[in-house]
């Protein structure tokens, strides 16, 4: 090299030499910044152009201590374009370090012929740049070792752009004077060249490279880090470099990976693997494992390391701790006899010591937090004080840095700026002089420089000629000799461990792979001094681990192992793969096979004694499971009865329903009212399943259902916790409606088909189309909402009572209600205002209706018990129960409202929202009184906007012996108000008060077979009354014409005086006084009809039918 550029003096430059000599290298920067950005490739964030006007700077203050700073810094070469790495190995087996580089703008991986120390300074000089490849798109990283283990260090590297992993054989080019045979050259190394192996063309921008023995097979395996597809991976040196063509992926998801390295960080012995990931700011690690592994040819079981679950990541940083990270190292920088880790993360400038416990558990001390853009560190003992520095490369400061330990435990650190320069890459050491210490040797990216730092220790007089040597100078690989006073490199069957005085070479292992432990050796290879000797495993073994598994194949783009397409297979034939196929994985896939469509199963025939048996058992079999499936079906049709949907808790919704005259339905038809009754259970439960509601029981016709009412919130009154249930209730109306029911039905009184609209017209003349408003079963519904009693809340001591009926109440907002009294009479005669319409008014009546006070978060206060609702678990039934007050009113309320009539009461209408009302007509129906319940229930009718067709009047009371509630009879009987319409006895006879009270029903709760019935024993009565007065006439005629006196028939009630039943001799005859009284009843159960409200248009009109009559 030039003698200009060979060295520069740190301790001995001022200012103005120092600018003359920075010119020259920004000079020799400046050829290598035009042909390449100064941002590397990959990195993100904003590129920084170096400040080149001014001179390089100069060690910091405390330079005169650094062992660098008074050193040479010799410049091996300026024409590494865009230099990336450079690391030190002895190529040619002379006993020197060489230097091999990579640069990528030259696609250059290169390497630097150590020539040598010179006599006078003791420093060594280099050849110029040798080509090991130039074709290396966008080299990136370049590391060494011995591949194919014939003693010769190799070169392995990874270029950017074109995605490759490559290995450079090292072969000696042995020296033989054909003419002389006793030529004493002949045998000696004249000179070496590589020869290039492509690995992999899959390493998707390769930035990281290592390489380690992870199976303890002996040969040295290659681990990489890609930014390009954020892997970690392991390619298997199977057999002296023929490598496995399966990459074992070991991490998929680093980020921007860019580092990785080997090392024992759990102390089981194994190589794990660690790595630096910088999208994602990480630093992690990953464990090797051992697993069982067979080899089909021998049979044998062996326990192979070399394995990694990619499921298993131990994070060891990724925040601001590490963020930006980017390079790291492994070393013993405590001393606690365990790898620790040194990390380099530039995004916020740190450099850092990551402790190790031992057992991969890590913790950070900082060494450094200002080297601008870090993008290298390296470990090794600089001052020879035993303990172990760190050096570092940092990009837009151009600082080569180092970092003595000062505490030897890595806790205090002291910063030696080495050398400031132009995009500082690389760091890496070497004994460069072969004086026994460690030197520095750095690579600047933009200057193209590669360079050596020559450490000042007392070893250095062993580097000149004619000095004598000092033992502990001796480094790792060689051992001192007295008999020359030099330390000696091992021989071949030796390798070294330590270094200065405890320096000694040991005899390789005859049986194991690996040399050195954690304590006395930095190796994680074989030395090539100990290649060939025994003890390794069979590459047998190994090779049959490098076969894809079953069902999968090798995919070429990605050298990795996928799984076969779908609808293929690949089955597992037992064989293992044979040395002959490594290197050619088509060969051994024509041997194993590959994925291929599943063949059809051929099946052999079977005789006829079995397959006879056997189909008549499968044939028995799927008829026992059609029939088992088909009454399961008929069992759970619907899931009405799925417990998850009953509520137990909060606001309880109840329903009631029942088929009004089901009794004489059954009595006129009962195979129609049979079928008609599964048509009703198979609608009501559609609508149940519908709204995930519970079935909690039917009794013949009739259902009680609960739903879960959501609690909305007390503070908006829970408006919408029922919308639900009301839903349910208006869709069971409209479902039975246009329910497929049996033509016979439509004669029957109580389930006929009727119209509204009928035999009308528009003022133009134009006929209105009828509207279907009843047809088939007619059920009454009953709609009231309770509380779980652990919800009810106990109203304070000081809230104004409300629990007696008709007393005064506050609403939720504060104000005091109205009486109960005065509220119904209100409400009663706006009812009457709009009984027929659902005037827009109603809708404002019943948002005017505040809620009961003093209640919890469901809403709902105890007032007279009516709203409390026990839940019980029937272990029996395997369902829930309900009983208490809203029980038993909810069931009244449904007993009091006419076929196809949904009633509800307040409770549940104040909890409507505002849209499910515009959905609804609502008519109130005003305040009753039910047995058992303290206070009225104040119930409004409703209906879907559908059936506006439908028309009520009042509430339909029945007498006991009318069935068809769930309830008991006891609860079904209701008492009759003051109100009620007159009673008329069935039999025609007029009876005592008493006896009214007691044997006479309401016309207003009969129903149509009732009314139809009542009518008929009317007619006849009222025909035997007028057949009793002819025979009266006749009678008193006989008797008149007997004394001679005329009778006027048409004066029936001008008999003569003193006549009396008793003497006229006719038993039969009844009374004139009885029989002008009824038929004064007669007359005014008439008018009393005609002013009754009418059930809604019935098949019987009763007041026609009397006067008619």
């Amino acid at each position: 090299m030039d003698a200009e550029a060979e060295t520069l003096l740190f301790d001995d430059v001022d200012g103005s030499s120092a600018a003359g000599d920075a010119s020259n290298e920004r000079e020799a920067a400046d050829v290598g910044s035009l042909a390449e950005p100064i941002a590397p490739e990959g990195e993100t964030g904003p590129a920084r152009t170096p400040d080149t006007t001014s001179p390089l700077v100069l060690a910091q203050a405390d330079a005169e201590a650094s062992l660098l700073t008074s050193a040479i810094r010799a410049v091996v070469t300026n024409q590494a374009m865009g230099a990336r790495c450079a690391v030190a190995a002895d190529f040619d087996s002379d006993g020197r370090m060489d230097l091999v580089s990579a640069s990528s703008n030259d696609n250059a991986v290169s390497w630097y012929k150590n020539l040598g120390n010179d006599s006078t300074s003791g420093r060594p000089t280099f050849s110029i740049k040798k080509p090991i490849s130039w074709s290396s798109n966008g080299s990136r990283i370049v590391t060494v070792a011995d591949i194919d283990q014939d003693g010769h260090i190799d070169v392995i590297g990874a270029s950017y752009y074109d995605n490759s992993l490559r290995w450079f054989r090292n072969v000696p080019q042995i020296y033989n004077n054909e003419d002389d045979p006793n030529d004493p050259k002949n045998g000696s190394v004249e000179g070496i060249k590589f020869e290039e192996n492509l690995i992999s063309d899959a390493v998707n921008e390769g930035q990281g490279v290592t390489v380690a023995d992870l199976d303890n097979d002996g040969d040295p395996d290659i681990i990489t880090a890609s930014s390009g597809d954020n892997t970690i991976a392991v390619f298997k040196n199977i057999d002296k470099g023929t490598f496995c063509e399966i990459k074992e992926v070991v991490d998929s998801n680093a980020k921007g990976a860019r580092t990785v390295v080997a090392a024992d960080l759990n102390g089981d012995g194994l190589l794990d693997l660690a790595s630096a990931s910088k999208d994602d700011d990480t630093v992690a690690w990953y464990p090797n494992t051992m697993r069982n592994v067979v080899n089909h040819s021998t049979g044998a079981t062996h326990r192979v390391g070399g394995y990694f679950d990619p499921s298993v990541k131990n994070v060891i940083s990724n925040g601001t701790e590490s963020t930006g990270a980017y390079s790291l190292v492994a070393a013993d920088v405590d001393l606690d006899g365990d790898q620790d880790l040194v990390v380099a993360s530039n995004g916020n400038d740190h450099v850092s010591l990551w402790r190790n416990d031992g057992k991969g558990n890590f913790e950070k001390t900082l060494i450094y937090d200002n080297a601008d853009f870090v993008l290298s560190v390296t470990a090794l003992d600089i001052d020879r004080d035993g303990d172990i520095d760190v050096a570092s490369a940092s990009f837009y400061d151009g600082h080569i840095n180092w970092y003595e330990n000062v505490d030897g435990q890595g806790y205090e650190w002291k910063n030696h700026t080495v050398y400031v320069g132009i995009q500082g890459h690389y760091v890496s050491h070497g004994d460069m002089d072969g004086d026994g210490d460690e030197d520095l040797i750095a690579a600047m990216h933009a200057e193209n420089t590669v360079s050596v730092y020559f450490a000042q220790t007392p070893c250095d007089d062993s580097a000149i000629s004619g000095k004598i040597s000092r033992p502990e100078c001796c480094h790792e690989g060689s051992q001192w000799d007295a008999d020359t006073g030099r330390c000696l490199p091992c021989k071949v069957g030796f390798y070294g461990v330590g270094s200065g005085l405890a320096a000694e070479c040991v005899a390789c292992p005859t049986n194991a792979c690996t040399v050195g432990d954690s304590e006395n050796s930095n190796s994680n290879l074989l030395p090539a001094t100990c290649s060939g000797i025994a003890g390794c495993a069979d590459p047998v073994e190994s090779i049959a681990q490098c076969s894809c598994g079953v069902d999968q194949f090798r995919d070429n783009d990605y050298d990795v192992c996928a799984l076969c397409p779908q609808g293929q297979i690949r089955p597992d034939l037992g064989i293992s793969r044979p040395m002959n196929t490594l290197g050619n994985y088509s060969l051994w896939e024509d041997m194993q096979g590959t994925c291929r469509i599943k063949p059809a199963t051929v099946v052999s025939p079977l005789p006829l004694y079995i397959i006879i048996p056997v189909s008549v058992i499968v044939a028995l079999l799927i008829f026992v499971m059609i029939y088992v499936i088909y009454r399961m079906n008929q069992t759970i049709k619907y899931r009405t009865r799925d417990v998850n949907n009953a509520p137990t808790t909060g606001l309880v919704g109840l329903l009631f329903t029942d088929v009004e005259g089901s009794t004489a339905l059954w009595d006129e038809d009962k195979t129609t009212m049979s079928a008609a009754l599964d048509i009703h259970h198979d609608v009501i439960r559609k609508v149940i399943d519908r709204y995930s509601a519970y079935e909690v029981k039917t009794i013949g016709d009739s259902f009680m259902i609960a739903v879960k009412c959501p609690d909305t919130g007390a503070e908006e009154g829970n408006k919408g916790s029922c919308d639900k249930l009301l839903h349910l209730a208006n869709d069971i109306q409209q479902d039975l409606l246009h329910a497929e029911w049996p033509v016979e039905l439509a004669n029957m009184p109580t389930a006929c088909t009727e119209f509204t609209n009928v035999n009308r017209f528009e003022k133009n003349g134009d006929r209105v189309e009828p509207k279907l408003t009843f047809r088939g079963l007619r059920v009454r519904i009953g709609v009231h909402v309770g509380v779980h009693s652990d919800r009810l809340s106990k109203t304070p001591s000081s809230a104004p009572s409300s629990a007696s009926p008709g007393g005064d109440e506050l609403s939720a907002s504060g104000n005091r209600r109205q009486p109960a009294s005065l509220r119904r009479s209100s409400l009663s005669s706006k009812s009457s205002q709009n009984s027929s319409t659902n005037d827009e008014d109603v809708g404002d009546t019943l948002d005017s209706i505040s809620y009961l006070a003093g209640s919890d978060a469901t809403g709902v206060k105890d007032t007279g018990g009516k709203h409390e609702v026990q839940v019980k678990y029937d272990v029996i039934t395997k369902g829930y129960d309900y009983y208490g007050p809203a029980t038993n009113c909810a069931a009244r309320v449904e007993s009091l409202a006419f076929g196809g009539q949904t009633l509800m009461s307040e409770e549940v209408s104040s909890r409507l929202s505002d849209e499910c009302k515009k959905e609804c007509l609502i008519q109130t129906v005003g305040g009753v009184t039910v047995k058992g319940v303290t206070d009225e229930v104040f119930l409004y009718s409703v209906m879907p906007r559908s059936l506006s067709g439908r028309s009520f009047r009042g509430v339909y009371r029945r007498r006991e012996s009318d069935g068809g509630s769930i309830l008991t009879d006891e609860d079904s009987i209701f008492r009759r108000g003051s109100h009620s319409v007159v009673s008329i006895d069935l039999s025609g006879q007029r009876k005592s008060p008493k006896d009214d009270a007691a044997m006479t029903s309401d016309v207003s709760s009969m129903t149509p077979v009732q009314l139809m019935t009542a009518v008929l024993r009317l007619r006849n009565k009222c025909r035997n009354l007028e057949y009793a007065l002819e025979e009266t006439h006749y009678q008193q005629s006989k008797r008149s014409l007997a004394v001679g006196v005329p009778v006027d028939r048409g004066e029936s009630t001008n008999l003569t005086e003193g006549t009396t039943p008793e003497n006229s001799g006719s038993d039969s005859t009844p009374p004139q006084d009885d029989i002008v009284k009824n038929i004064s009843d007669l007359d005014d159960l008439s008018d009393r009809s005609a002013s009754t409200p009418h059930r809604r248009g019935s098949a019987v009109s009763f007041a026609n039918d009397l006067s008619v009559s």
